[in-house]
């Protein structure tokens, strides 16, 4: 009996020492504390070592057995304790392969989003590069300001063209040591945009300078004016060229409008046209003398165009206003211009409200525009052509409209944009010519009296040249 009990002890012994082994080195794989060894031997290898002893009643005992029994439980032990931290060991790298992968992705986007802005950051490092190359270089003096004025771009030109360095302008009032002139166009509180002429004495030449300013103001997304922009462009050479060119054709104009009168009136008394008759003619005589006289006529209202365009651009062109009926000047421009339509057997219908009250306008000019308008319309109306003039009040009351309506060849429409530019001609595919300045020079007497012009034209249909002129002047019409 002694032996049994030493060999049930020997095993318990030796099954808690395997056992507590295996356990000792999964808690160091795992770094996790594991619970203390069991205090007792399983159910199983009690029974297994119970019946040994039972048998060893009958014969001696088997050491090697109980120690066989106890060897295969701890291998089952064993085995279960690794599968299961096999299983958890998964898991666990699992868990891990998803942080991991997790990690990963995010440094990628992080990765491209990097990527993404330093393509966007060299991108607009470039295109502010280009702009500030191109800033630099023009001919023309940019300054920007603030909202209140300050500085925050001047390129060379404008610095040369100020006098002022950028260096000592930026962040700085733009007004501050400038001139009254400059100051009233660089202003970001001037109501006035567009194109202005200042002109100055320079500062290191003491000379006169002439500079075109515009100015725009620049607005955020939410339509809150936040700055301005000034374009400067010195003109200085460019106005002196002008004055040399408006002298020379006044002084041309000038000098052949004397020759031009006199044979004029030379004309008309040949002709028996005025005063004492020089003598008879024949038909042959006659209808020679009166083709002189067109040409004359001709010749005769190309210096006055040029006169005009010498006038306007010297801004020597002066609107005198008068109260005027404008349905007599319609009626004395058509009767003037009859003549010249019926020989073309050109039909010249007036429908004219006659309530007009008194209109302040200057008559001469405003008959200049009707000439210019009636006569083109019957230049370019064929034989048997109908001619419409009509006036009638704007819808808002406050002006009067005035219409040249034809049934000609008409414009084109590419041509319409340039019809009141100088020296601009669409006739001549009809053998028609002209100086191409009248529409110019009625474009700036209508818009010197507060009024616009404009064309509807079809081509082979006929074209409507239409003006509007107002009821009461509130302008400085000769812009003195």
């Amino acid at each position: 009996m002694g032996a049994i009990v030493i060999a049930v002890v020997t095993a318990f012994g030796l099954y808690r020492a395997a056992h507590f082994k295996k356990e000792v080195e999964i808690d160091i794989l795992s770094n996790k504390k594991m619970p203390p060894p069991p205090s007792k031997i399983s159910n199983s290898v009690q029974e297994k070592i119970k019946k040994i002893s039972l048998a060893s009643q009958e014969g001696p005992i088997q050491a090697g057995e109980i120690s066989k029994i106890v060897e295969e439980e701890t291998e089952h032990r064993l085995r279960d304790i690794k599968q299961e931290y096999s299983v958890k060991y998964q898991v666990v790298v699992q868990e891990k392969n998803k942080e991991v992968e997790i990690v990963k992705r995010e440094y990628n986007d992080v990765k491209q989003k990097y990527e993404a802005a330093d393509r966007s950051y060299k991108k607009v490092d470039e295109e502010k590069k280009t702009t500030d190359a191109i800033v630099k270089n023009i001919a023309e003096g940019l300054v920007v300001v603030n909202q209140k004025g300050e500085v925050l771009l001047m390129n060379p030109s404008a610095e040369k063209i100020l006098g002022v360095q950028k260096e000592a302008k930026l962040g700085r009032p733009i007004l501050d040591d400038m001139r009254d002139e400059l100051m009233i166009s660089l202003s970001h509180e001037s109501k006035d945009q567009g194109e202005r002429v200042i002109e100055f004495k320079s500062k290191d030449e003491n000379v006169k300078r002439i500079l075109r300013a515009s100015s725009a103001v620049i607005q955020n997304e939410n339509g809150r004016t936040v700055g301005m922009v000034n374009i400067l462009t010195d003109v200085t050479k460019q106005r002196e060229l002008d004055d040399i060119k408006n002298k020379f054709i006044s002084n041309l104009t000038h000098e052949l409008r004397t020759p031009v009168v006199a044979m004029q009136k030379a004309m008309t008394i040949l002709l028996g046209q005025s005063g004492p008759s020089a003598g008879s003619l024949n038909e042959t005589q006659t209808n020679f003398l009166n083709i002189v006289s067109r040409n004359l006529t001709h010749l005769g209202r190309l210096v006055e165009d040029l006169l005009d365009v010498a006038k306007i651009d010297s801004g020597k062109m002066r609107i005198k206003i008068a109260p005027s009926r404008l349905d007599k000047i319609i009626n004395d421009t058509c009767y003037a211009l009859d003549t010249w339509a019926k020989s073309k057997d050109i039909k010249i219908i007036k429908n004219l409200d006659r309530n007009f009250p008194e209109i302040p306008l200057d008559p001469g000019k405003i008959t200049q525009v009707l000439n210019n308008l009636i006569g083109n319309a019957i230049k370019f109306t064929p034989q048997n052509g109908k001619i419409t003039v009509t006036s009638a009040w704007h819808p808002d009351g406050t002006k009067v409209v005035v219409s040249v309506s034809d049934t000609g060849t008409g414009i084109a429409p590419e041509n319409i944009p340039k019809l009141f530019q100088r020296f601009e001609q669409f006739g001549d595919q009809q053998g028609i010519s002209g100086t191409g300045l009248g529409l110019s020079i009625a474009k700036e007497i209508v818009e010197r009296h507060g009024g616009e012009i404009m064309v509807q034209s079809e081509l082979k249909k006929g074209s409507m040249f239409t003006f509007t002129l107002p009821l009461k002047q509130t302008r400085n019409i000769n812009g003195g």
